[in-house]
């Protein structure tokens, strides 16, 4: 009974991973009918804030016409579901930057997320995280030509810059444990082991 109490004591300090699938918005069809009306998805998600960080021209201009992140249906393209019913859109409407709140997703948070099998994009594509001053932390490299899954938590990150030219789907986050918590779960494994040997 004793050793129930201590396990479950220790639950709240294993981080759980968070799952973000966009399929709560509306999405943008493939004709652009509603382009106008398409929910932005900029700060709906407790967490995470997305937004374009979109190419300039030589006048320092945005290139595109579009400034906010949108879904599109899974059956308006015709694209082989990931999960759900809506992906996240980065076909052509500049990079998506995945800002993480720090109250909520703690420097060390591993991240990962799920490319579209759209049949196109560039396979030698790259995936850029910045600290929480705009310091390139780290670059990975991406194939956005076939669906997969990537996943990263080598180093320590505030934002993740994905390129555009592809579909996402399942956008994971998983915080680390504070040190905190690592020492009283550490406690409890020794507390466990001790009463074992009794």
């Amino acid at each position: 009974m004793r050793t129930l109490l201590v396990l479950a004591s220790l639950s709240p300090v294993l981080a759980s991973a968070t799952t973000f699938g966009f399929d709560d918005a509306e999405a943008l069809l493939y004709d652009g009918s509603n382009a106008a009306t398409a929910s932005t998805l900029d700060n709906r998600y407790g967490g995470i804030s997305l937004s374009h960080y979109r190419p300039l021209d030589a006048d320092g201009n945005y290139v595109g016409p579009y400034e906010r992140v949108t879904a599109i249906s899974y059956a308006d393209w015709g694209l082989p579901p990931v999960s759900g019913v809506n992906a996240l859109d980065g076909s052509g409407l500049g990079s998506l930057v995945v800002d993480l709140n720090p109250k909520v997703f703690p420097l060390g948070s591993s991240f990962g997320i799920s490319v579209v099998d759209q049949g196109f994009g560039d396979a030698n594509a790259t995936v850029r995280f910045y600290d929480a001053v705009g310091g390139l932390v780290d670059t990975v490299g991406i194939d956005l030509s076939r669906g997969g899954r990537f996943t990263y938590g080598a180093k320590p990150f505030a934002s993740v810059v994905l390129p555009q030219g592809a579909f996402y789907d399942d956008l994971t986050v998983s915080p680390v444990p504070e040190p905190a918590s690592l020492a009283a779960l550490g406690l409890g494994a020794a507390a466990l082991l001790r009463r074992r040997r009794r």
